[in-house]
């Protein structure tokens, strides 16, 4: 069976330098209390990733979990897939206790972490899942301009627009489309994400910035100041 490869792009501080890229195959789902990517491996649900404690909601910081750990009950009811868990863990309303059986280094002893399910709302993490069109993502070849809802990826020599957020309009106070090539930032031509990555960064919170794009035969130039970094995390999956 040919499994389908997702890109999962995480952003700790929403910032294009600061982005870190994991590449998951198969299901997955986020663990919103303790800020842990789950997926299947075989049969079993395992711990791809987990933020460090402090950046979850204080009340949830105590919790073990690492990467690599197995979670083979919820509540106590066996789970050997994304599906199941996912299903036991939605079935539970806000507030509920979760009870996990976790699993430490393969064969270890069986521990159990006891929770309550936690409002998504509340755990100042941003989790937007979306399905870019034209398949995959290349994780080495994508930037997120989080504040400014843009995802660019690099087109040949050019860096063009992936995909719109909503509420970009807003920031941008201009309509870009998908496909716009990003021509300019501050007056500076941009050929590829590394370049991106210094001139965007090199610019303050609440300074002027001014990107140009191209689409087609028409230039499209967006001014605004550029905006607070987001709060929390932003996850992207495709």
């Amino acid at each position: 069976m040919r499994h389908v490869m997702i890109g999962l792009l995480l952003t700790l501080s929403v910032t294009a330098a600061a982005q870190q890229r994991f590449v998951i195959e198969g299901d997955s789902f986020m663990l919103p209390e303790m800020a842990a990517l789950l997926t299947e491996e075989g049969e079993q649900v395992a711990v791809a990733m987990a933020m460090p404690a402090e950046r979850r909601p204080e009340a949830y910081r105590h919790l073990d979990i690492q990467k690599g750990d197995l979670i083979p009950f919820i509540n106590k009811r066996r789970v050997r897939s994304m599906a199941a868990f996912r299903a036991r863990y939605e079935a539970l309303a806000v507030g509920d206790t979760v009870m996990l059986g976790v699993r430490r280094g393969g064969g270890g002893e069986l521990f159990i972490l006891r929770f309550a399910k936690l409002d998504p709302a509340n755990t100042g993490m941003v989790m937007r899942r979306v399905t870019p069109s034209g398949g995959s993502l290349n994780l080495n070849e994508t930037r997120i301009l989080g504040a400014e809802r843009l995802m660019l990826h690099r087109v040949g020599g050019r860096v063009a627009v992936r995909m719109v957020l909503p509420g970009a309009a807003e920031v941008l106070g201009q309509k870009i489309e998908e496909g716009d090539v990003l021509f300019s930032i501050n007056g500076e031509e941009v050929g590829n994400l590394k370049r991106v990555d210094a001139l965007y960064e090199a610019i303050g919170t609440g300074e002027a910035v001014t990107l140009v794009f191209e689409r087609g035969d028409e230039m499209v130039t967006c001014q605004f100041k550029k905006p607070q970094p987001q709060k929390g995390s932003m996850i992207m999956q495709g």
